[in-house]
Order: structure tokens, then C-alpha cells, then sequence
């Protein structure tokens, strides 16, 4: 792991250390264990550390495998032992008394949820620290939110605290699961450390909501939990039992599409366009345009579609390397093209699903999943279920508009 722009200047405590060795741990046994194909199911999980506070860490691994249960759907059994788990260099600068510094953190991806989450934070003038977990691109993502700030700020400060995470050396060769589920851990702990040396209050996790709740958009689909309010929750509760202070980790943006948070971006399009939403960009980007490019046909590609011409903003030829409504359009498809239509026809038959839907206790019915989700922001529970049909039904109509010809 490496520090890069404000991470360096974080003083961390032990148990901020060992929270980041423990979720590297985390997502290189995610990485580790194949998740079975033929007949999914629970993995069964088993992760050793060396940690600075072991008593500490016995007491809250019920909480901790908690988190990685909601968010992986796998069972994570930890042995916590005396000592240190790596030879990271931590940083050890300091500056000034931080509670003067920020008000909240924030997860910054580079995508366009996160993007918005700069604008309106600079915008407003709220004192926030950016968290950003990278493998390559970094100075893409940075000049991205300096641009942002730039643009809509109200002053030049500054904070982005990037962290370099990715395997290395022998151990690659025995990476054989690309889900990469317990990212999302890695990334929130990124957060919670940075909050914690900074004492700030509160985690902004920034998903539009259809995106956040990920229903299923058929029988078979599996869909993550990263922006979950059941995992968001369970962190929360985490962190308090770790740090022993109340640190309130919630999503703005959980009844908003990204239809709606787009049009942020409508006066100043070039900033929309120069962030990323793509699971394969790293095979849509090649080179120098890693981290730029987008494949098109994955379902973060087809909601930024949808949202960018909800938002009114027009993208250039080429944006997305494959034309999913062209190639919809054709009788006489590749091998190629099957698969990669896949999420189009889903997407689209999951928000005529919600189109039909008359009132919000039909919308449950349906998709029974909602019951599981929770507010993390000020709303009420009464009026819960009501708020995210309504939210659904905006995202099916922005979806019907762009994909839905027929």
C-alpha cells in the first residue's frame, strides 16, 4: 500500500493500522477463494492476522463477519494473533488540529455519482475529504476533482487522500476470483481510517439509488451489496464498536437517479464526460485511455447512457466502444453479441416490470428484496417503501425513454 496527496499527511492510530491491513487482508482472501460456478453458494472463508490490538479485534469479529456476510454473501471466520500483517510504511505527518480541517469524507471513484457528490459539496462549501482507492489512473481521478472544484468551488482547498492498493508479486498467480465483492469493504475502511485521524463524523457513500438497492434484474442475477444500506448500516455498527465513536456512514443520494444527479453536471457536459462508470474499463481503456473508456454493454455503461441523455447531455461517437441499441436492432447477431446484450434486455424487461407496478405494496410483491433495504438519511421509515417506488418508477421512465423503443 502507498499514500499519495492527503493520505500522507493522515496520523494514523493502531487501530486505524490495523483496519487497513485487516481489509487488504479482506479483499486479497475475496481474490483467493474461487466463488463456486455449478452450484453457488456460501464461501467458506477462514483469514489469519497478525494485528496490533488482538483483544480489541476478537471483541468486534462478530460485527466484522457480519459486514462481509451482507456484503459477500460468504461466511469470513478471522483468528486474530499479536504483531503487525505488513511492512507497510504508514504515514506519520500531521497538520494542524484536525477537526479544523473537514466535516465528512467522501468515497471519490472518478464515476459519475461520485463526481456529482465534489460538485455539490464544493458548491455548497461543505468541508469535505475525498478517499480514493486506486490501482492505475490516479492522476486522471485527481485532476478530475480539481477541475470539479474549480469549477464549482467556493475556495481552492483541497483534501484527497489517495491510497494505492493492488497484488503483487507471486501471489497474483494464485488470484483466480475477479468478483471483487469485498472491495467495497476495503474502500469504506479507506474512509473510516481518514475520518477517524481527521475527526470527522460522518461517511458519504454516494450511489444513485436504483444502483444502491441493485434489485435483481432476473431470477439468476446475483447482485452486489456495495452500496447497500444493509451493508452501510453494518458498518456503521462496525466502525462504533472498532473506534468506540459514532461515526454515520449513509448514501445522499439513495432516493435520487442518476438521471436526476446528472444534470448537475448540464452546464459544464465536459466534466460528466471525463468520468468513469464501466465494470470492464479495464479492458475498454487500453494504454493511455485506461480508466477513460467504456465498453458499453455492462450495466453501469447502460445507466450512465440512460442518465447522460436524461441530464441532456450529448456524448461523442465513441464514448462507449460497442452500440448496444444499434446492435438490439439487428436480426443477424455475432456470438459475441448474445452475451453483451444481455444486461440490455434485462435492464429493459426489469423496468417495464416496475412500469407496471401500480402502488408501492405491488412494487414489494414483486421484488421482494426491497424489504431488506433501510434509509440511512433523515427519511422517515413510514413512508420508505413508498419513496423508493417512486424513485424506481423515475428510473424506469428514464430507462423507457433512452432503451425501450419498442
Amino acid at each position: 500500500m502507498a499514500f499519495k496527496g492527503y493520505a500522507r499527511d493522515l496520523t494514523l492510530h493502531d487501530l486505524g493500522k490495523d483496519l487497513l491491513e485487516v481489509a487488504a487482508g479482506v479483499f486479497l482472501a475475496d481474490r483467493l477463494v474461487p466463488r463456486p460456478r455449478r452450484e453457488p453458494g456460501a464461501r467458506q472463508i477462514g483469514v489469519k492476522l497478525a494485528v496490533r490490538c488482538p483483544e480489541k479485534w476478537r471483541a468486534v469479529a462478530p460485527a466484522l463477519e457480519e459486514v462481509l456476510s451482507v456484503l459477500t454473501g460468504d461466511r469470513f471466520a478471522f483468528h486474530f494473533s499479536p504483531g503487525t500483517s505488513s511492512n507497510i510504511s504508514f504515514p506519520t505527518r500531521t497538520v494542524g488540529d484536525p477537526r479544523d480541517i473537514v466535516d465528512r469524507v467522501v468515497l471519490f471513484s472518478g464515476g459519475l455519482d461520485s463526481a456529482v457528490a465534489a460538485a455539490m459539496s464544493a458548491k455548497q462549501g461543505i468541508r469535505s475529504a475525498y478517499v480514493t482507492h486506486y490501482v492505475r489512473g490516479i492522476n486522471r481521478t485527481a485532476e478530475l476533482l480539481r477541475r470539479i472544484y474549480a469549477t464549482y468551488g467556493r475556495s481552492a482547498e483541497l483534501c484527497h487522500a489517495q491510497f494505492y492498493l493492488r497484488p503483487a508479486g507471486t501471489i497474483t498467480e494464485r488470484l483466480r476470483e475477479s468478483s471483487r465483492r469485498g472491495r467495497s469493504f476495503l474502500f469504506v475502511s479507506l474512509a473510516l481510517v481518514t475520518a477517524a485521524s481527521l475527526g470527522a463524523d460522518e461517511v458519504c457513500v454516494c450511489e444513485n439509488g436504483p444502483l444502491a438497492l441493485n434489485l435483481p434484474l432476473t431470477a439468476a442475477m446475483v447482485p452486489t451489496r456495495h452500496a447497500h444500506s444493509q451493508f452501510l448500516k453494518a458498518m456503521e455498527r462496525f466502525a462504533r464498536q472498532l473506534f468506540g465513536t459514532s461515526i454515520r456512514i449513509w448514501n445522499p443520494f439513495e432516493l435520487r437517479t442518476k438521471g436526476q444527479l446528472t444534470r448537475t453536471f448540464a452546464p459544464h457536459p465536459d466534466l460528466a464526460l471525463e468520468t468513469v462508470s464501466c465494470w470492464n474499463q479495464q479492458w475498454a481503456g487500453r494504454g493511455r485511455n485506461y480508466g477513460r473508456g467504456h465498453c458499453g454493454f455492462c450495466l453501469p455503461c447502460l445507466v450512465r447512457l440512460v442518465s447522460l441523455e436524461a441530464a441532456g447531455i450529448r456524448f461523442p461517437k465513441g464514448h462507449f466502444d460497442y452500440d448496444v441499441r444499434h446492435h438490439a436492432r439487428l436480426r443477424m447477431l455475432t456470438a459475441n453479441d448474445i452475451p453483451r446484450l444481455g444486461p440490455f434486455h434485462a435492464l429493459v424487461q426489469f423496468c417495464r416490470t416496475v412500469k407496471e407496478c401500480r402502488t408501492w405494496q405491488e412494487f414489494v410483491r414483486t421484488f421482494p428484496l426491497v424489504v431488506d433495504s433501510e434509509p440511512t438519511s433523515a427519511t422517515t421509515d413510514r413512508d420508505w417503501f413508498a419513496q423508493i417506488f417512486r424513485t424506481m418508477k423515475r428510473f424506469a421512465v428514464e430507462v423507457s425513454r433512452s432503451l425501450d423503443k419498442d
